[in-house]
């Protein structure tokens, strides 16, 4: 493990239209101790290709057959990090500029954090025009706010996290939506959770993704709500809410 170095994670199919703007958005950041670790599951277009064209020295890219959801390639990407953070990027989405440094200076002041997480910009395809912000408005331990899924600390996969010694972090394999949502509360027990006031990840809507399968999200929050019912701290009151 590297101290100070930020792992940044990407999972990536055929995001050959926007997966060029996602990773200058992490070359662009005033923060330069990170590495970005981008996973290519099966892409049939020229992802892979893309990625692979940037010569920068702290960009690796894996290439693997294509597996149901992103659990996999998250995974895989974990298993390779180096940093003593790490936080997740979608091919599609954006850091913003000082993305990393603002996370980094919150976890500097206060060692007893864990997570820190930052507003969340919802912008349209062309990243013309941003129509709303999450801003997150929670301090302290997690778990059942993002059992509830507030909006106080659970706006995106924007959270950035500091890793523990003998942890081993993994999503859910073979999930296609909510994997991150069931990370977040594996991980929710380990510290505390803050944020910086600043915009931290943009988020790219108006586009065919993964959010635009109704049928899949339904079945995303069923495992969700199947893996709370294996968490004792949960109340029966907050998972029939769930």
């Amino acid at each position: 493990m590297k101290r100070g170095l930020v792992s940044v994670i990407m999972p990536a199919r055929n995001a050959s239209a926007y997966i060029e703007e996602a990773i200058r958005s992490v070359i662009a950041q005033s923060y330069t101790s990170w590495e970005l670790l981008i996973v290519d599951n099966g892409s049939t277009d020229n992802t892979y290709d893309i990625a692979h064209s940037f010569l920068d020295s702290r960009i690796t890219v894996l290439r693997e057959p294509h597996k149901l959801g992103i659990g996999y390639a998250r995974n895989k990407a974990m298993h390779e990090m180096v940093g003593e953070y790490f936080c997740f990027l979608d091919a599609d989405d954006r850091l913003t500029p000082d993305s990393l440094s603002c996370r980094i200076g919150l976890f500097q002041q206060d060692p007893e954090l864990s997570f820190v997480d930052g507003w969340v910009e919802t912008w349209n395809r062309d990243f013309s025009q941003c129509s709303s912000v999450c801003k997150p408005s929670f301090r302290g331990y997690p778990l059942h706010e993002v059992v509830s899924l507030s909006a106080r600390c659970v706006c995106a996969v924007s959270w950035m996290v500091r890793r523990k010694p003998g942890i081993e972090y993994r999503f859910m394999e073979g999930w296609s939506h909510a994997e991150d949502l069931a990370f977040y509360i594996s991980i929710a027990r380990q510290g505390k959770y803050s944020y910086t006031e600043q915009p931290v990840y943009q988020v790219r809507r108006g586009h065919q993704s993964t959010m635009s399968d109704l049928k899949g999200l339904q079945d995303g929050y069923g495992h969700v709500l199947r893996y709370m019912q294996t968490i004792p701290e949960l109340s029966n009151e907050e998972l029939e809410a769930a």
